[in-house]
């Protein structure tokens, strides 16, 4: 079971709900910026989309999709990638086991009977051997290719519930007991953190912020919301037609800066740490090469999971069976989300406590924004809103989803 927090920052002042807290976090109001990163313009401000209802969603798996990464993924009608509250990405993880380095690649999402604005850039892998495909009914599948390599993929989106179907859905997992998350998806993550972990692979350590502690990371009650590890960090560029392509150096510079595109991204809690609170208090998240981007690295969600493994202290937040996401309360999706973020299973119910998780929140969470007030006045995933206020209404709206004593 979850342990209490001892001797930590003091809690300070109530927890006021706000209704804007509320709507964030269960998505019906998800931000779409125009973000200007990796090359763009940064004189221009970030410009929210115009907002409309979210809705679930269907995306369409391409047939084995572990390996025909450059593939596009569809997403059925009436939901649009260009969508704010509609779009949902896909991020790939690879791992060399003979070099035991990770990449990532972030295939492609199309909306369905389109075409990419611009042809995926197809990942190179090494010269020889194997990707393993976990059946979501239990098992190994092995299916020899080029490349010593295992490959897991997460997704997640704006929509409120992605259902997956076509010819590769099978090899992915979306919930559990007959039920779906939600928004969120994985395609073999249980073999990729499997095979990361019998390598027993040097990480990265999180380092130490400003005020001396250490850094945060997606496992931290300082930083946790009512549905942790919620999601990818992948991000696309969507021009004036609505087509998509994939966020590279070259993909900007043939579209052009000023012909309309935007990057978009959702807002999801991993982005939340590596683009706005990370750098905010001091901190860099682990970064890994872009097979589709030559000379980037990025965070992604596999490296900030395996990052808190290996170094967020204890107690270490894990999916707690209040968790929207996983019921809530019902077991077999509470251990299936943890397998698939590699997180320990819970032998009951209990074992995944709320209130234990409330508590441990409560003791350190309001504490640290404060802390760290000053640092947090510059922007958040929110256009008009600093990461303090964030902060604030996002604590506020998830102590009351997940039922928190005051």
């Amino acid at each position: 079971m979850m342990s209490k927090i001892k001797n930590s920052l003091p809690v300070k002042g109530v927890f006021i709900v706000s209704v804007i807290a509320v709507a964030l976090l269960i998505g019906v109001s998800a931000i779409f910026l125009l973000e200007d990163i990796r090359g763009r313009n940064p004189a221009k401000a970030p410009v929210a989309a115009v907002a409309v209802p979210a809705m679930n969603c269907t995306l369409v798996v391409p047939a084995d999709p572990l390996h025909n990464l450059a593939t596009p993924w569809q997403l059925s009608a009436p939901c649009n990638e260009a969508n704010p509250n509609q779009a949902v990405f896909v991020q790939a993880v690879v791992f060399d086991l003979d070099t035991h380095t990770l990449s990532t690649y972030a295939p492609l999402v199309i909306d369905a009977g389109t075409t990419p604005a611009i042809t995926p850039t197809a990942p190179v892998f090494p010269p020889h051997a194997v990707v393993v495909g976990h059946s979501k009914y239990g098992g190994d599948v092995f299916n020899w290719v080029s490349a010593n390599t295992v490959v897991g993929v997460f997704g997640g989106g704006d929509d409120v519930v992605t259902t997956l179907t076509g010819a590769g859905a099978g090899q992915c997992d979306n919930g559990a007991a007959g039920r779906l998350f939600g928004q969120v998806f994985f395609c073999n993550t249980r073999g990729l953190f499997s095979a990361i972990n019998r390598a027993h692979i040097s990480i990265p350590p999180i380092g130490v912020e400003k005020s001396g502690l250490p850094c945060p990371t997606v496992r931290d009650f300082r930083l946790v919301d009512q549905d942790q590890s919620d999601n990818v960090t992948a991000t696309y560029l969507v021009n004036a037609n609505g087509q998509t392509a994939q966020n590279t150096v070259a993909n900007r510079l043939k579209l052009g800066d000023n012909v309309g595109f935007k990057v978009v991204k959702n807002g999801s809690d991993n982005r939340l740490l590596d683009t706005f609170v990370d750098p905010a208090v001091g901190c860099t998240p682990w970064a890994i090469a872009d097979l589709a981007d030559p000379g980037v690295f990025l965070p992604t969600q596999a490296t900030n999971e395996l990052q808190a493994a290996a170094f967020q202290g204890a107690p270490m937040a894990l999916i707690p069976a209040g968790d929207p996401m996983v019921g809530p309360n019902v077991l077999a999706m509470v251990n299936t989300y943890r397998l698939d973020i590699d997180q320990p299973r819970a032998a009951s119910l209990a074992d995944a406590s709320t209130s234990t998780y409330c508590e441990n929140q409560a003791e350190v969470a309001h504490s640290w924004i404060t802390l760290h007030a000053a640092d947090f006045q510059g922007p958040s995933p929110t256009v008009g809103m600093n990461l303090e206020a964030f902060l604030l209404d996002r604590l506020a709206a998830a102590r009351v989803i997940l039922k928190c004593a005051v």
